[in-house]
Order: C-alpha cells, then structure tokens, then sequence
C-alpha cells in the first residue's frame, strides 16, 4: 500500500517537472512582443468619436481604464486639455500608471504610450479612424513587450490578447454610448437655447 502511494507520488511530481519545463521551453521561445487588433463600425460621426478618443479626461469615463474596472484612483492631467502631449496619471491602487498621446493625426490616427507601473512591459495604442460610408471605423491596435520570464511569457501567450480584446470591444462598447449622451445632452441643451 504504501508502495503504491509513493509511485503515484513519484508519478505525479515527475509529470509535474516535465509539464512544468515543457512550458519553460515553449515559453522562452515564444516572441517578445505581442500585437493584438480591434475593429469596429459605429454608427456616429468620426469627428465626434476621434475627439472623446482624444480628451484622456474621458477615458476614465468610458474605457478599460474606469475605477469600475481598475478599483479607486486618483487622476492627474498634465498638458494640454486634450490631444497631442495630453498626460493621464492614476493613482491609489496597485493598477497605478500613466497614458499620453504621443502622435496624433487630425481625425485619422491618434499614438498613445500606456505604463502601468507595476508592469515593466511597455505598452501602445495605436487607434486609426475611418470614414467608412455613414459610419466610422476604429482600428485599436496595442502592441509592446511581454515578460522576460518564460513562465509568465506563455501565460501572456494564452490568455493576454483575448483578454485584452474582450476589454477593448467592451471599451468601444461603453465610448458609443458615452458619444451618443454627450450628442443627446447636445441636443438637448441647443432645443433651450432656441426656445429662450
């Protein structure tokens, strides 16, 4: 009986070691940078998505980024009051980091750096704008570094882009809701201004 136990100890602790360097190897030759893609057509205009996508005071509202995803944060604007040069800070929780847009091309492109500070990977977001018939198309692509250690590498491998996806659809998700509110609040307050 206890033969038999220590066998399938043995059994499992060598199918563990074997496993365990399988994904070692496979982790340390899997690719240091990682590129995901987006693409989605809203039904609004292009001017009014690029210019929600380029006031980082938003993002905080609509995005992946919201206290509702990353817990309670403190944020800082520095720059100008949106667009090229424009830096987010957050802190308060184990999430903290910072955004800034760092290339923008006037309703076509903006090119934002991400650095959490937890997380010595850098990341960007590149996020273009078409004009695509009566709708406009965004094309979020993130990119940058994944770990040096192979363990975490063939974790990021598996589970990183689909979730980093699934965060970005319910990102564009949330931003087409929070443009068609600001367009209704529009609305709304130009109908009192006509009828004062």
């Amino acid at each position: 009986m206890i033969s038999f136990f220590f066998v399938w100890v043995l059994l499992l602790l060598l199918t563990y070691f074997l496993l365990r360097i399988s994904v070692l190897l496979i982790g340390s030759r899997l690719p240091r940078e990682h590129l995901t893609q987006v693409m989605r057509d809203v039904p609004l205009a292009l001017d009014d998505v690029f210019n929600v996508m380029r006031d980082l005071q938003t993002w905080q509202i609509w995005s992946f980024y919201c206290q509702d995803k990353i817990g309670l944060y403190h944020s800082e604007f520095t720059g100008p009051q949106s667009g090229l040069g424009q830096v987010w800070r957050w802190r308060g929780n184990d999430l903290s980091g910072h955004m800034e847009i760092r290339q923008e091309w006037h309703c076509m492109r903006l090119l934002l750096c991400v650095v959490w500070d937890a997380i010595p990977e850098s990341k960007w977001d590149r996020i273009e704008f078409v004009q695509n018939g009566g709708l406009c198309r965004i094309i979020w692509q993130t990119y940058g570094d994944r770990s040096e250690d192979p363990w975490i590498r063939f974790l990021q491998y598996l589970f990183g882009p689909r979730k980093l996806n699934r965060a970005k659809h319910q990102s564009l998700d949330q931003l087409e809701e929070y443009v068609r509110s600001r367009q209704s609040g529009f609305k709304c307050n130009s109908q009192l201004d006509l009828q004062s």
